[in-house]
């Protein structure tokens, strides 16, 4: 028994969150996501820019619109935006959201990179994109203290 939710995106953003708790209800996942959002709103807010991110760039993309709405193509850009929106960034909320955004892009390439290489994807679509843009931005924080002095 699923309980019905077509609001524009919104059934895809409840069953992208089955996948990575493998949960069936849209109910139970729903309230997932409200438990994400008590305890940090931060949290669930990047947890609904990335489903909603990754439904759209997957639509932008041309991906099965079936597979996006049963949120059968992953769920890494999820991961991302959470990891740089809401917990390793710091910061500004600009600094946060454009972190989060560019991870979620980075996560995106390297889902699709690794599509066409011989080797399992496992969770290259996370750690990949995390760690590059916690990188870059150390870098660009090292490069501005360095300018200072």
């Amino acid at each position: 028994y699923e309980i019905p939710l077509r609001l524009v995106g919104s059934e895809m953003c409840i069953r992208d969150r089955s996948s990575v708790i493998v949960l069936v209800l849209a109910l139970a996942v729903t309230l997932v996501l409200v438990g994400l959002a008590v305890a940090s709103w931060r949290i669930g807010l990047a947890a609904l820019l990335g489903a909603v991110g990754e439904y759209l760039f997957g639509l932008a993309t041309g991906q099965d619109p079936d597979k996006l709405i049963h949120g059968l193509l992953g769920y890494s850009g999820v991961l991302v935006t959470i990891a740089l929106g809401a917990v390793f960034v710091t910061g500004p909320l600009w600094v946060r959201v454009a972190a989060a955004v560019v991870g979620l892009l980075l996560s995106q390439a390297t889902a699709g990179l690794m599509v066409h290489l011989p080797v399992p994807t496992y969770t290259w679509p996370f750690i990949v994109p995390v760690w590059v843009v916690l990188i870059v931005l150390w870098a660009g924080r090292t490069w501005r203290a360095a300018r200072r002095t």
